[in-house]
């Protein structure tokens, strides 16, 4: 497995909704954020959330959150709530793109398992 690989499941792991006793585990989202209208109040705790992940991860030195995130999208078919995540990865000094949905199923890689 290569870093970006390993990085997007670190990613990943910090968006899911863990109920677990490992604090970077505990910063997911909830079903309740998932089922909720798309709406600025619901937007602005997804934003949150991802910080927080990112805060961590740069904290890290792994990857840091560009500007060029946060815009949301619904998809049509499964009306999961999408947010292309743009990052860099602060090992490989490369930016990486990482489009993430929020569903009933919670947190998964568009075009991922």
């Amino acid at each position: 497995m290569s870093g970006d690989e390993q990085l997007r499941k670190i990613i990943m792991l910090g968006l899911s909704d863990c109920d677990s006793a490992n604090p970077f585990q505990d910063l997911g989202l909830t079903p309740d954020m998932v089922f909720q209208n798309q709406t600025p109040e619901l937007e602005a705790r997804i934003r949150r959330r991802v910080q927080d992940v990112f805060r961590a991860l740069e904290s890290q030195h792994r990857a840091r959150l560009t500007d060029e995130t946060l815009a949301f999208e619904r998809l049509p078919a499964t009306q999961e709530l999408v947010l292309p995540i743009r990052y860099l990865n602060l090992e490989t000094n490369e930016s990486a793109d990482v489009p993430v949905a929020f569903g009933p199923a919670g947190a998964r890689i568009v075009g991922g398992p």
